[in-house]
């Protein structure tokens, strides 16, 4: 591109929409800072002229003047025009049909002061009175309702207005409907799950409380009786025998002789310990006639349809249509066709960020009739990932086509398992030696067992019985029957 074209084009661009948000900010200051009292072209002043207090000096005065007596209050629709007007031309997101723009723009600025002006009528604004409609909207809806009514008048004014605004800003206006409630329905799902987690959490506490209630009492009650003390049978003290009395000649005839307590008796001596039996020695497993299980003992693929290259090309450029729609310019310059979901590279324009694109998942996923849609930013490159499902549930992975693929083939490592296809259609492989703590979980019929099948398969196409020992362990006796005969089993 040269200079001079660029020129012509960007900056250009960038000017113009410069210029139309300058437009915009000065009659809306104008228009917002109306002072009927300020001195304007169309006002008729002798002698000293007071200064304006209009925030634009007196051509904000006289543009306000002259905006609300022939508009009204439909005059505020010139600066909101124009700033939309200059934030995307200033942007480079162009709006097509330029003639149906205009068309729309003059329609606004008849049915927005007639409906105006048959719905309010005259109403003091800004210190005096004045239609809301202005001029044109008090000619145009009086000479409506001189023929349809008020009503009708009414109807007729609000259909134009409906009809100028898409026609006006290119924005389709069920698109925007359509935003609206995907938006609502999103705030009232995350209002909706908010409260039932916060009823789950209140009862959760009440359950909590009432548990806790019940043990501290338990414990109360446990220790009031701990401090009652009691005895024990086998507490009780040994009796010790009391001196004995015998008589003896003499004046004294009775005489104390102190006898010892029997003997107690010694607790039995514990029995010796068993010795600790010897491990059983393992006999030798000759392996000499084993060989690795062919792989056309596995199911072959069934040949499936080929890709539909004119259906990818139409899904492309719905997607890169509906960016647009949204004010994200670019395009679609690859696609990938994957088993399960297509990969669309979309190159943003400049000056889009890829948050805007990102942000359309929900939108585009509505456009294509998709249950969900992954928009990821492609690491190295300026593009941005669009997966979208692929018609029909994509195809069935076959494990026999990952088995016989080059990676899981040239795999050095004994434990390489069988993963299935990424998003493009490669293979992928993976050494189970780096996932120590694998855990296979998830819902019903989400392919738990046929992962695990997978991994073990993988297992007896890579090592031998001496090489790689298995433990199976299958408390239902079901799964895992099958593999009851392996060599393999430690």
């Amino acid at each position: 591109m040269s200079e001079g074209s660029f020129w012509r084009g960007r900056v250009a661009g960038e000017a113009f929409g410069i210029l139309l948000i300058l437009g915009a900010v000065l009659s809306g200051l104008a228009l917002l800072s109306h002072d009927p009292h300020d001195p304007n072209l169309f006002s008729l002043t002798t002698g000293e002229v007071a200064q304006p207090t209009n925030w634009i000096g007196g051509f904000g005065a006289s543009l306000s003047t002259g905006l609300y007596a022939l508009l009204g209050v439909a005059a505020l629709t010139i600066p909101i025009l124009l700033i939309y007007w200059g934030w995307r031309r200033f942007w480079q997101r162009p709006l097509p049909h330029p003639g149906s723009k205009a068309a729309g723009f003059g329609l606004l600025l008849i049915a927005a002061p007639a409906l105006l002006s048959l719905l309010l009528g005259r109403r003091v604004l800004f210190g005096e009175e004045m239609d809301t409609g202005g001029v044109v909207g008090h000619a145009i809806g009086e000479a409506a309702r001189s023929r349809l009514g008020a009503t009708g008048a009414v109807l007729l004014s609000a259909t134009l207005l409906l009809l100028a605004v898409p026609l006006a800003t290119q924005v389709s206006l069920g698109e925007v409907f359509l935003g609206l409630r995907v938006r609502l329905a999103t705030v009232f799902g995350r209002f909706t799950l908010g409260w039932a987690r916060e009823r789950d959490r209140r009862l959760k506490e009440r359950l909590r409380k009432t548990v806790v209630a019940k043990h501290v009492e338990k414990a109360r009650r446990d220790i009031s009786l701990a401090e009652v003390p009691f005895a024990r049978e086998d507490d009780a003290p040994t009796p010790v025998p009391a001196p004995a009395l015998r008589e003896v000649p003499g004046p004294g005839r009775f005489s104390i002789t102190k006898t010892s307590p029997p003997p107690r008796k010694e607790a039995p001596a514990a029995p010796a310990r068993r010795p600790k039996p010897e491990p059983q020695q393992k006999l030798p497993l000759k392996m000499d006639g084993y060989s690795y299980p062919q792989p056309d003992w596995l199911e072959k693929r069934q040949e499936t349809t080929s890709v539909d290259r004119r259906q990818l090309a139409e899904t492309g450029r719905q997607i890169t249509e509906k960016c647009a729609e949204f004010g994200v310019e670019g395009e679609v310059a690859e696609y990938h066709p994957g088993p399960v979901v297509t990969t669309y590279e979309f190159r943003p324009a400049a000056g889009i960020k890829v948050n805007q694109v990102m942000g359309l998942s929900e939108d585009l996923a509505l456009a294509l009739s998709a249950e969900s849609i992954r928009i990821e930013r492609i690491p190295g490159r300026a593009s941005v990932g669009i997966e979208v499902p692929n018609p029909g549930g994509g195809e069935i992975i076959a494990l026999r086509d990952v088995i016989e693929s080059e990676r899981f083939q040239r795999s050095p490592s004994l434990l390489t398992v069988a993963l299935g296809k990424d998003i493009h259609g490669e293979p992928v492989v993976d050494d189970l030696r780096g996932m120590p703590h694998l855990l296979i979980a998830g819902t019903t019929g989400s392919g738990k067992s046929v992962a695990l099948h997978a991994l073990i398969t993988s297992i007896l196409y890579k090592a031998r019985p001496e090489e790689v020992k298995l433990i199976l362990i299958d408390p239902k006796m079901v799964e895992l029957e099958i593999y009851e005969d392996l060599p393999h089993l430690a």
